[in-house]
């Protein structure tokens, strides 16, 4: 069953179209993260689950330590 938000999307900017909720984005970040505080745990999101750097900047920005794929660069 298609919505009428997925139709338009499609007729907007064609198929497949990666559609974000922001809103949605911006409130899960901030649940994570306070289920870490609350837990005593830092939470390090790993890049590679959302590859995307303003994804990872969001998630910085509520606390979040900087993502381990951030340090893949130096030698071993």
């Amino acid at each position: 069953m298609t919505t009428p938000l997925a139709a338009q999307i499609a007729r907007d900017y064609g198929t497949p179209a990666a559609v974000i909720d922001m809103d949605r984005v911006e409130r899960n970040i901030a649940r994570i993260q306070a289920a870490c505080d609350a837990a005593g745990v830092a939470n390090r999101p790993h890049i590679k689950t959302h590859k995307s750097p303003m994804l990872a900047k969001l998630q910085i920005a509520a606390g979040a330590r900087a993502s381990p794929a951030r340090n893949s660069a130096r030698p071993k």
